[in-house]
């Protein structure tokens, strides 16, 4: 089965429990940039309550595709996004051998959101052993951004639980973080 996701920063857990059911991923990244989504957000648990980490965008027309929209780097948003990663994650099992992967990405230079989107999205695929094929070029996805809301996860480990409960549909970063190598089995896991 092949189906056409949203081209994402990282993706959230529904985002790659969607995607591990097809074998290949169609990537809308001619798809209209909207400010205000995961294409250019993440959520994490913070030590006190979830953080969305953004990737700022300058400013451009309405009608703007991803694979269009420029990245700012006015504000030195990367080291923010890592330095949140380390105090959310700091303590989790698996932070020392993930961290850098990510840091390499969110440190990167990319010109335009489609292109860090997609070293996010090449970054899990290549940690997780996915083996998916991911094919660009797409307008539009299969599935409205509402799909993506919620995930059928059953509860694993988090480095805040005592404190906040456990929180659903984070970033994908929350699960490789705490479950490491069994975070492959745990997506493909419903209730």
């Amino acid at each position: 089965m092949n189906t056409t996701l949203p081209l994402v920063y990282f993706g959230n857990i529904a985002w790659w429990q969607m995607a591990l059911k097809s074998e290949s991923v169609g990537l809308a990244n001619r798809q209209t940039f909207e400010r205000q989504t995961f294409r250019n957000r993440m959520q994490i648990m913070g030590p006190n309550t979830i953080q969305i980490l953004s990737v700022p965008i300058i400013k451009a027309p309405k009608n703007t595709s991803l694979n269009e929209a420029k990245i700012s780097y006015a504000e030195p948003w990367p080291q923010l996004h890592v330095r949140s990663l380390q105090a959310a994650y700091g303590k989790s099992p698996y932070y020392m051998y993930y961290m850098p992967y990510f840091e390499q990405v969110i440190l990167g230079k990319y010109s335009t959101l489609a292109e860090l989107n997609l070293a996010s999205l090449e970054t899990i695929n290549k940690l997780l052993k996915a083996k998916l094929v991911f094919d660009l070029g797409k307008h539009q996805p299969d599935l409205p951004d509402s799909a993506f809301e919620k995930s059928g996860l059953i509860h694993y480990n988090q480095v805040f639980d005592y404190k906040h409960g456990f929180v659903s549909n984070l970033s994908i970063l929350d699960m490789l973080f705490n479950l490491g190598p069994d975070a492959l089995l745990k997506l493909k896991v419903r209730d």
